[in-house]
C-alpha cells in the first residue's frame, strides 16, 4: 500500500489541476474545458467530493473549496424547476451546512417548493435524506428523523431503479 501512495499523491495533484482548469469565475465548474458556463450537477459532485478529500487529508487549495462554496450559496438561492434539480440542491444545502453555513431558510424553502411542486414524490427521494442529514447536522434532530424515518429505500418507487440495475 505504502508503495502507491506517492502515485496517488502525484494523481490526486494532476486531477486538482484539471479541475482548476475547470473552475470558472463563479466558482463552479465546467462539463468540459474550454466551456463559459458552470454546469449544476456536475459542479456539486466536484465540491462533494473537493470537500470530502479535504476532510481526508488530500491537499485540497482552498481558494478552489472557498470559491465552490460561493458557487453553492448563489446554486441554492435559484428555484427548484424540476424534482431533479430540487435534489441538486438539497445536496448543495447539505455541503453548505457542512462547510458552516446556516442554512435552516433553504431548507424550509425547498421544503415548501417541495410540497407544492411534488407533494407525492419528494419524501420517498433521495432528496429527503440530505434533508434529513442536514437537520441533523443543523441540530434538529425532530425534522431530521421527520425526514429520514418517512423515507422508504424499498418503497415502489425506487422499484424503477432496482429494476434499472439488475
Amino acid at each position: 500500500y505504502a508503495a502507491h501512495l506517492p502515485d496517488v499523491k502525484a494523481q490526486f495533484a494532476h486531477l486538482i489541476d484539471k479541475l482548476r482548469e475547470r473552475q470558472l469565475g463563479d466558482g463552479g465548474f465546467a462539463f468540459w474545458p474550454g466551456h463559459q458556463n458552470s454546469a449544476e450537477y456536475p459542479s456539486v459532485y466536484v465540491m462533494h467530493f473537493l470537500l470530502e478529500s479535504s476532510e481526508h487529508g488530500y491537499p485540497v487549495p482552498a481558494d478552489m473549496l472557498q470559491r465552490g462554496k460561493e458557487y453553492l450559496k448563489t446554486y441554492i438561492e435559484r428555484p427548484a424547476s424540476s424534482l431533479a434539480s430540487a435534489r441538486d440542491r438539497a445536496n448543495a444545502i447539505y455541503l453548505l451546512t457542512r462547510m458552516g453555513v446556516v442554512t435552516t431558510n433553504y431548507l424550509v424553502d425547498l421544503e415548501e417548493n417541495l410540497n407544492k411542486n411534488h407533494k407525492k414524490q419528494w419524501q420517498n427521494d433521495i432528496l429527503s435524506s440530505y434533508m434529513a442529514a442536514t437537520y441533523k447536522l443543523l441540530q434538529k434532530d425532530q425534522e431530521a428523523n421527520r425526514l429520514i424515518y418517512g423515507f422508504q429505500l424499498d418503497s415502489s418507487e425506487h422499484k424503477e431503479l432496482d429494476d434499472f440495475h439488475s
